[in-house]
This record gives C-alpha cells, structure tokens and sequence, in this order.
C-alpha cells in the first residue's frame, strides 16, 4: 500500500472523512471504513471504474427523445454524485470544477461539450496536476470560455493582438495566484509591508504570445495547432526564455512547465483544494503539509494527486478537528452539497430510467458548470426558500 497504515478510533471521524471525501456517507459506508484500514478504502476508490458522464448524458438524450439541455447534463451529475460507486472521483472532480472553472454561462447550451470538460475532470482526478493542466488547457470548452481558441499572434497592420483572457486567469486563477509566497506558503512583501506581485502586465503579454495558434476542438476532441497563427518569437515569461523557432505545443509544454514548478503552485492549489474539501481557513501547518504532497509523493514526483488527496483528508489534524487556524473547524457547506448528504442518507434514486432535474440553478443557486464567473461566483444561500427534504423531493424530481 503506498501509504502508513491508519484506523479511525471513532466512528464519527469515519463520518466525517466520508462528508468530505464523497457527497455524503451512507449507514454502510461507516461501518466498512472504521472497521478496515483507511489505505484500503482509499485503494478501493482508486480502482473503482470512472463513472463518465458524456456517454450517461448521451443515453438521457435517446431514453428522453430530448435535445441535450441543462435538465439532462446536471441529471448525469446528481445520478453520479448520490449513486456512483467512485465517489472520491466524483467528489475531487467536482472540487477541481470550481477551480478551473468552465461554465454555461459563456459557453452556452453545448452540453456535450460541457459534460465532455466534466469528464476529464474525472479522468485526471487522480493522476497529476501537469497533465490536466495541459488537458484543460486544450480544452474545446475552456478555448471557447476563456477565449483561447483562435487566438493568434499580433497583426500590427490590423492592429490586433493575442487574446490575453487565458493567460491571466491561467497564473492568477489555477496556478500561482496573485502574490509572491515564500518556502512556507506565506506571502512575501516588500519594503513597505506590501504583498509582491507574482506576476505583471509583461507576463500576461509574453504568456498570451506562447499560447496563440490553437484552433477549434469539439466535444471530445481537444483544440489542435494552426501553427501559422502561433507566435514564434522569442518571449521571456515570469523570467524564464523561451527561444525563438518553438512551435504551439512547444511553446505550451514550457510555458505550463514554467508554472507547474513555480514556488507559489503547490500551496495555491493545496489551499484551494482544502477549502473545497475540509476547512475554509486551514491553518498555515496544514497547509504546509497538504503543498509537500504536492511537491513530492514520497517517490519524487510532484503533483500527484492521489498523494494530495490523501495528505488532506487523512492530516492527524484532520482527524482531531484542528486543522483550522480558527478555534471553529469546517466550512459552510454548499445548498447542492447538503442535499446531496440529505440524498445519499435517505437512499434517494430517480423515478424513472434517467435523471431529469427540474430549475435546479434557481432553487439551489447553483449547479455543476453553472458559475456565474470563471471565479466562480455564485447566487447561493438567498435562493433557499423551501426545506431541505423537501427540495430533494421536489426539484431533483426524485423519490426514495
């Protein structure tokens, strides 16, 4: 096993991990956990089959007579989260969907494409950030998103430019965040006491100049090179050179290697991991803790996500509820995540041969690639006039 043997000395610590590790315990689930090792549970999630939701959404579509539409996609999402045996899958992949956000709010009604996003999302969810990195990057529904697709290198005779969109939210958003972090995740400042940039405006610039010449991918397929729009000037990025003559995908590969090995990555995406899944003000040894799994698994490998997954949901601080830097450990759980518990508790299942959810954004005021921004920005809490079993009940059109 590759990890320590651990037990659980309680079953409300088996509980608890299940609250964060899926959408929710069922009564069997605690016994079976606190009564074997953790690697054991762990090894099974690892191997139990991806549930993928394009091929689901597709088999919705035909049973339905339908167009695929948002009812149909967030119906394969609901029927995974409550009944899906990868659970730990389905869970980091709905984590890792508000961090490199992609939504319909942007891309529109194309939800194939969208549940095709969903689905390397699930595909990568334990292997390692640098190759979701690229995957997303590529991504038909990120290239229309964040309008990376078809952006080429500068026409000065036109007066046009790269698309800077991507690259931005590229350093600020899903790897490196806004400022400078020392070797212990904190943020360095300058002489004035002020945070230090990690970036500036000449990075986006050079950045968005390394990622032009990607052309239109669909549905599964990913975008591909129009190497005739690529910039192949030299560019130095966050003060790494890239030489001249490089292609698109050369270009790419250095620029996410550039960012996957700077300083800041592993206690961002720590940090914004934790939060989705534990606590919202981890404390700084936590979080300390939770970015060394990231830089290194314990076999030398950096951004492994399964050695990430594990160092944040098995931390002895954890475990003992004193992983926040607050006296009060937790977060504020999400309406979809407190139904989904509420679901999943009381054995919900669907009514018919497919799932179909009705106004599930409005109740919930909120909904899988259903973000208002690429912060992912929601409506939340307000929206939340009826009780819960009720909604369950009522707006995901299920029974138990």
């Amino acid at each position: 096993m590759p990890h320590p043997s651990l037990r659980l000395t309680h079953p409300h610590q088996a509980a608890a991990l299940l609250y964060r590790a899926t959408f929710g315990p069922q009564v069997n689930d605690l016994n079976v956990l606190f009564y074997q090792d953790i690697n054991q549970w762990f090894e099974t999630q690892y191997n139990a089959p991806a549930s993928y939701h394009l091929p689901q959404l597709r088999r919705a579509v035909q049973l339905s007579n339908k167009e695929a539409n948002t009812n149909l996609r967030l119906g394969v999402w609901w029927q995974y989260a409550l009944t899906a045996e990868d659970q730990l899958r389905q869970r980091m992949a709905y984590a890792l969907s508000q961090i490199l956000v992609v939504s319909s709010v942007g891309i529109g009604n194309r939800h194939e494409e969208l549940a095709a996003y969903y689905d390397l999302l699930v595909k990568h969810s334990f292997g390692n950030f640098r190759d979701l990195l690229k995957a997303v990057t590529i991504n038909a529904a990120m290239g229309r998103y964040l309008t990376l697709r078809r952006s080429t290198k500068a026409n000065p005779k036109n007066n046009t430019f790269p698309d800077e969109n991507y690259a931005r939210e590229l350093m600020q958003l899903f790897t490196i965040g806004l400022w400078q972090l020392d070797d212990n995740g904190q943020p360095l400042v300058d002489h004035n006491g002020n945070n230090i940039p990690s970036y500036n405006q000449i990075d986006v610039q050079e950045l968005a100049r390394a990622l032009t010449g990607w052309q239109s991918g669909h549905n599964e397929q990913p975008m591909t090179p129009r190497e005739r729009n690529h910039d192949i000037n030299a560019k130095v990025i966050l003060g790494h050179h890239f030489a001249a003559g490089q292609n698109t995908e050369q270009d790419l590969d250095q620029a996410l290697d550039v960012l996957f090995n700077h300083q800041n990555t592993p206690f961002f995406i720590a940090n914004l991991l934790i939060k989705r899944l534990v606590t919202s003000n981890p404390s700084q040894q936590y979080l300390y803790r939770v970015a060394q799994a990231f830089i290194d698994n314990g076999n030398g490998v950096r951004g492994d996500f399964k050695a990430v997954l594990w160092a944040i949901l098995t931390d002895n601080a954890v475990l003992k509820g004193q992983a926040s830097r607050y006296s009060h450990h937790g977060l504020l759980k999400e309406p979809i995540l407190m139904a989904a518990n509420q679901a999943r508790a009381l054995g919900v299942t669907s009514l018919g041969d497919y799932w179909d959810v009705k106004n599930n954004v409005r109740y919930f005021g909120q909904g899988p690639l259903q973000a208002e921004t690429v912060f992912n920005s929601t409506f939340l809490i307000l929206h939340l006039k009826v009780k819960l079993p009720q909604m369950i009940l009522l707006r995901l059109n299920l029974a138990y």
